[in-house]
């Protein structure tokens, strides 16, 4: 049965289905809709976002774009309205705020574009993937990110810093991430969303856990460990610098001038280093992964590359897909916890963590490394807030 979710917090259940609003109630023959919301996350529906995998604009048919540009402006103008009036929709129910002739005009509409995508568009082959992602996406959206901008107000910005400081003030306290926002994988945010994964590090202090601290898990130099993965050869269990120094560079240089070394090399194709090339390969992983035309990685994703951006392509979204996949497993560890998912960034997951929960902490980590067959390297840190972590 083709519905559509009024209100997508978890505390706001109220449907729309044959003409008619349900509130309180979610009936057992539920089966097709939009996108996800908090109160359907235990329920096996199908979601047409992540078939069609595009915003509900550009997902409708022609047929049909008149129709919903007139309810998108009929919901600008409200939306409009209540800010005018300080009304902040995060903190109440959709359905409480917006008059019901028009939540069911807004709910006819996306249930006419979602059967039209169902009837136009094939299931993502990794949907089940796609599905639990999504899910989590939409409980950090609702998860209010506590700040306290006063920890850097009082440091010495320059004219820009100021302007990206009063920026990031201004936006609305959730972090609202895009799964479809970059060709590679990686996250991306809304606009409307709080700017995590491009605050300056200067102004990370502000970020603070509503819990009693924040838990970092992230991957000790990806890039170049999933350069390893993909070439099926055993992860050093130790920092990958140091044993590039050893082990590819014959101790011939320093940890910093490896570093930079083996990024000059991986991603400038006309770079001849015979020594980085002897252990890492990146003629084969061309061979293997691009076509002349695409890159397909492990899990299936494609992008179309040329041979220049092939490997940074393949790298970025290997990555991407391997990170996402580890998040989905600590948020199941998480489940029904009172530590949950704050954030996360590139090669990292951040959790607002209890007290209460932290006997989970080697569980976790030992998840968030363990990929399949393979043993990645990772790092712990913790801290009071986000400016200041320290490993654990």
């Amino acid at each position: 049965m083709l519905f559509q979710a009024v209100d997508d917090k978890e505390n706001c259940v109220a449907i729309y289905k044959n003409g008619t609003l349900i509130k309180n109630y979610l009936p057992g023959d539920l089966m097709y809709t939009w996108c996800a919301s908090a109160f359907l996350r235990d329920l096996p529906i199908e979601y047409a976002y992540l078939y069609c995998q595009q915003p509900l604009k550009e997902a409708c048919p022609e047929h049909l774009k008149s129709e919903l540009t007139e309810v998108m402006n009929l919901l600008k103008a409200f939306t409009i309205s209540l800010s005018e009036s300080r009304i902040d929709i995060n903190q109440h129910c959709f359905y409480d705020l917006m008059p019901e002739s028009f939540l069911v005009k807004f709910c006819e509409i996306k249930n006419k574009i979602s059967n039209y995508i169902f009837n136009n568009y094939d299931k993502p082959s990794n949907y089940d993937f796609l599905c639990a992602l999504h899910k989590i996406e939409q409980e950090i959206s609702h998860k209010k990110v506590k700040l306290d901008f006063t920890r850097v107000e009082t440091k010495h910005l320059n004219f820009a810093n100021k302007n990206k400081l009063n920026s990031a003030k201004a936006a609305a306290p959730y972090i609202r991430y895009n799964i479809f926002g970059s060709k590679t994988g990686r996250l991306t945010t809304r606009k409307n969303s709080f700017p995590i994964l491009n605050l300056n590090k200067e102004f990370r202090s502000a970020v603070i856990p509503t819990n009693n601290k924040y838990v970092e898990i992230d991957f000790n130099a990806f890039e170049i460990r999933v350069l390893l993965y993909l070439l099926g050869k055993e992860q050093p269990l130790m920092d990958i610098h140091e044993w590039n120094v050893r082990n590819v560079y014959a101790d011939t240089i320093t940890r910093d001038e490896a570093k930079t070394r083996i990024f000059a090399w991986l991603y400038n194709l006309d770079s001849k280093d015979t020594m980085s090339e002897g252990m890492y390969n990146r003629g084969e992983i061309l061979k293997k992964y691009w076509n002349g035309r695409s890159i397909v990685n492990p899990f299936d994703r494609e992008i179309e590359s040329d041979k220049f951006h092939a490997v940074s392509y393949l790298i970025q979204s290997t990555a991407a897909d391997i990170v996402l996949r580890q998040m989905i497993k600590i948020s199941d560890i998480l489940k029904n916890k009172k530590s949950y998912i704050a954030f996360t960034i590139h090669d990292s997951v951040v959790i607002d963590m209890a007290d209460e929960d932290m006997s989970l902490l080697p569980e976790l980590e030992r998840q968030f490394s363990t990929f399949g067959d393979t043993q990645f390297l990772t790092n712990v840190s913790i801290g009071s807030d986000f400016g200041n972590m320290e490993s654990a």
